[in-house]
């Protein structure tokens, strides 16, 4: 489940107005939202991944350069509105390396922010960000938005949190067993999944891949004989999605 997404701000870019009232409040509080005047900077941002599951990580890359000066310092990172809530209701800090030294700071109910200490004109800093998602997360989806000082909050990639593939392993074996198959092909459909779901429990990605790529042929081949079309449709569409989750 990995891949790679920049995105950039830059201090012509619109300025977006989709955070609530407090939340501009509480980002102007902590140096990070700029309620009038011009953009101070121009940043952007590469995630290394844009689908990931509850107890993974995701890591944030980002490069910013002063245009103006200022005496603000820190790169904020924050969820879009949706059904997940705000970005440190369902992700937790697992490292923060910002060019100074120093813990990212929390802001309740928002997100989270890297510091950078003072940046000069025309200086350009880096830093990163890795988050882990909470365990229990439902899944869903979110737009990173990032702000650095007092440039316009930019919508970055959106991020899709997905069920762990071995929950979705569990939920395909469970919809094998409700078609009611004739026991041998019940049998070979399930043994594949299991070797699956071990492989994945061992963190074996190609082996698990393999076991579902055979889980695919074999619905193939009985697509139309002891599956129905819909029958052999269903499997190979879930089977196909965990692939893609696993990056086989």
């Amino acid at each position: 489940m990995s891949s790679s997404t920049r995105t950039s701000a830059s201090a012509s870019g619109p300025r977006h107005r989709s955070i609530t009232f407090v939340g501009v409040l509480a980002l102007a509080a902590a140096g990070l939202f700029s309620l009038a005047g011009p953009a101070q900077a121009s940043s952007a941002i590469t995630v290394s991944r844009a689908t990931l599951a509850p107890g993974e990580t995701i890591t944030v890359d980002f490069a910013v350069t002063r245009d103006f000066a200022s005496s603000r310092e820190g790169m904020g990172f924050y969820a879009g509105s949706g059904p997940l809530g705000s970005l440190d209701s369902f992700a937790t800090v697992a490292s923060c390396d910002g060019p100074v030294a120093g813990s990212c700071t929390t802001l309740p109910g928002i997100g989270y922010v890297v510091p950078t200490g003072p940046v000069p004109v025309g200086t350009t800093v880096t830093g990163s960000l890795t988050l882990r998602v909470k365990p229990g997360t439902p899944a869903g989806s979110f737009t990173l938005r990032y702000q650095f000082d007092g440039e316009a909050t930019t919508n970055g990639p959106t991020i899709t949190i997905a069920e762990r593939p071995a929950d979705q392993i569990a939920d395909l074996r469970a919809l094998v067993d409700g078609f009611g198959l004739p026991n041998g092909l019940r049998t070979a459909l399930d043994a594949k999944l299991r070797n699956a779901l071990d492989a994945v429990d061992g963190n074996d990605t190609a082996t698990a891949c393999t076991a579902l790529a055979d889980f695919v042929d074999l619905a193939d081949a009985q697509d139309g004989k002891k599956l129905t079309a819909d029958q052999a449709g269903r499997l190979r569409a879930s089977a196909t999605r965990i692939r893609t989750d696993l990056d086989c």
